[in-house]
């Protein structure tokens, strides 16, 4: 892939329980960093398609191997800095095969 592809800005979140003041606690995510990425949008297979008529889109999103994307595991979320979408982290990033990249499979329109 060329860093020409990486055409979209996304922020990363993670959840972090903090208290509530009342002694409960509740998971609030707190933005990490962001960084340039590649959002490729999965089409054709049943479960794509049956999602779709849900309002639930798969992508894969792209981003460069570095030491702030190795920190991203499954449970974090991601959002476009453009549009405002977001998007639930379903795995952990995955190497290229080239080792320069890494992949991960997110959801958006679903609970984060």
């Amino acid at each position: 892939m060329a860093a020409g592809r990486l055409d979209q800005r996304l922020q990363f979140f993670v959840r972090v329980e903090q208290e509530d003041g009342s002694g409960n606690f509740e998971g609030a995510f707190v933005p990490q960093f962001e960084m340039a990425a590649n959002r490729k949008i999965l089409r054709g297979s049943e479960t794509v398609m049956a999602g779709r008529l849900q309002n639930v889109q798969n992508v894969i999103l792209t981003v460069r191997n570095c030491e702030n994307a190795r920190r991203i595991t499954a449970g974090w979320k991601a959002q476009d800095m453009r549009s405002g979408a977001e998007y639930a982290i379903h795995e952990d990033p995955q190497l290229s095969d080239d080792r320069l990249w890494l992949e991960m499979l997110c959801q958006s329109g679903v609970a984060v």
